[in-house]
């Protein structure tokens, strides 16, 4: 990468958090200096209440942003595939957007276990549920299946939803730090560019499509049995 592209990368980069951390932070400034001026007791607790929101949505930007860019020091180790997403899967069931999405786990017997680190394996699962649930949110009934099989060499956790999938032409920028498919407010897109970035540091690969009866497909593929380190 040129130092020119690096530049502008990063300058799109801080271009995009300010704007993301603007809102919130006028908001939590706007309703810190209004709670200052009331009196009545339940609505400084609307005051607080809000402020607490806003701030949430500040930390959960950093925390994607650390994700993303922060290194990480692989460790891996042998997973218990079943075990891991049943595990992931278990916590989202509790914290999905909407109760109502349908998660299914299907682990295939033929690939049980895989050496990686466990830590980014979740981070990455995680990350393309989430996603996948945000894209669900008009679509009834709402489902995400995660499932797991070998093929051609590579252990292959897939994540797939019945939602909107994404356009064609966005397919090849979903990848970039700043670029999002989703509503403002959501913060930015950096749960893909974390997908690959954990990818690569197992020197795996992120396969995207869009599925021909609607939806997403997305899938993490891991060497197997190749003798190289991670």
């Amino acid at each position: 990468m040129s130092a020119q592209t690096l530049q502008q990368e990063i300058s799109e980069l801080v271009a995009a958090l300010t704007h993301e951390l603007n809102n919130p932070l006028t908001a939590i400034a706007g309703f810190s200096q209004l709670a200052a001026q009331l009196t009545d007791p339940a609505r400084i607790q609307t005051m607080i209440q809000t402020i607490r929101e806003e701030s949430g949505k500040c930390q959960a930007i950093l925390k994607r942003m650390e994700d993303t860019y922060v290194t990480h020091k692989v460790r891996p180790e042998t997973i218990e595939i079943r075990s891991l997403l049943e595990q992931v899967g278990a916590l989202h069931k509790q914290l999905l957007v909407r109760p109502n999405i349908q998660l299914r786990i299907e682990v295939d017997p033929s690939f049980d276990t895989l050496v990686a680190d466990p830590i980014l394996v979740k981070r990455a699962v995680d990350n393309l549920i989430d996603n996948a649930a945000l894209a669900l949110d008009a679509v009834e009934p709402a489902e995400i299946t995660v499932n797991t099989r070998c093929q051609d060499g590579y252990g292959i956790i897939s994540i797939v939803d019945n939602g909107t999938g994404i356009p064609e032409d966005d397919l090849t920028r979903v990848f970039e730090p700043t670029f999002t498919t989703h509503s403002a407010g959501l913060a930015l897109g950096l749960g893909l560019p974390a997908v690959l970035f954990i990818m690569n540091a197992h020197n795996g690969q992120v396969e995207l499509e869009n599925r021909p009866d609607g939806g997403l497909k997305v899938e993490l593929r891991f060497r197997l049995n190749t003798g190289r380190s991670v």
